[in-house]
């Protein structure tokens, strides 16, 4: 079974910068800017190990986020 990829890695997965994460989110950069410097919202990954690397948001990453806080009702929002 050559060629096989582990089952966990997704092939070819979209990934944004901040300002497409953003757009994606209907948010803007700098509430995203805010929440990384805050330890909220979706999860992201650096491009390097220095501190000015940049930041990328893979699509999983958003989308799981949002699904995080997808409601069918106001009553089921938390206290």
């Amino acid at each position: 079974m050559k060629n096989e990829k582990p089952s966990n890695i997704v092939e070819d997965e979209r990934v944004f910068t901040t300002k497409e994460a953003a757009k994606y989110l209907g948010k803007s950069p700098r509430t995203l800017e805010g929440w990384r410097r805050n330890m909220g919202g979706p999860e992201y990954s650096k491009t390097g190990a220095s501190k000015n690397a940049g930041v990328v948001y893979r699509k999983s990453k958003l989308d799981e986020y949002l699904d995080r806080y997808t409601y069918s009702s106001t009553s089921e929002y938390p206290k």
